[in-house]
């Protein structure tokens, strides 16, 4: 679940979590799980409401084999020589990351943005060698990325708003498509869809991207 949490700053959050069929915890924190036997209705509980989600992305459930103690791929956790991480980040229009996953013991980011000057809207984000990166999920299941709009408070706070355009061409939606994903990293694309046409531009976004890593 992907929500967004306003004190004392804007911050992007994401709880996630495992839940073996009787209704305990095989993974994730910030959450607790209320199940009836035999009904198949489960209630999760977060520890800590966030701040404000949309109501057009609802959360993200995947149906998995019943997890049994021992290798399972899941952000945080190890199998082998390996482990499953979340990499997170807000980047704005111009490239510049505004906030994302730290390096462990360092004030660096774990990832670097290029802005594309050639193509609108396309940007590479790269991750850090030293992560040792050997596996990048993009599929919607694992990971996400999606524009970063915030609705500004009445007190007119900063926020992000859709840019002008053209009058004669009204824009009816925002959007972000992965084009390209390897072991260094990820490419992404952001568009406005107008009545006419879909418009690649230039955008913020936030994004989740689980990654498998060497230890």
């Amino acid at each position: 679940m992907f929500g967004i949490d306003f004190s004392p700053f804007i911050k992007p959050r994401t709880i996630t979590g495992v839940i073996r069929a009787d209704g305990t915890i095989y993974s994730g924190e910030g959450f607790r799980v209320s199940h009836r036997k035999g009904t198949g209705y489960y209630t999760i509980t977060f520890n800590q409401p966030l701040g404000a989600v949309d109501p057009n992305k609802p959360p993200v459930i995947q149906i998995i084999d019943e997890p049994v103690d021992g290798p399972f791929s899941f952000p945080g956790r190890s199998f082998g020589e390996s482990v499953g991480e979340t990499i997170s980040g807000i980047i704005d229009r111009e490239g510049n990351i505004l906030d994302g996953t730290m390096m462990e013991n360092s004030d660096e980011y774990a990832f670097t943005v290029r802005k594309d000057p050639s193509i609108p809207g396309l940007f590479h984000v790269k991750f850090n060698p030293e992560l040792h990166v050997t596996y990048v999920f993009t599929d919607p299941y694992s990971s996400n990325i999606h524009i970063f709009e915030v609705e500004a408070p009445q007190s007119g706070c900063c926020c992000y708003c859709s840019s002008f355009g053209n009058p004669n061409e009204p824009v009816t939606g925002q959007g972000v498509e992965i084009v390209l994903s390897n072991r260094s990293g990820f490419s992404y694309r952001t568009y406005e869809e107008t009545t006419v046409r879909r418009r690649y531009t230039y955008l913020p976004v936030v994004f989740n991207i689980l990654v498998i890593r060497e230890k």
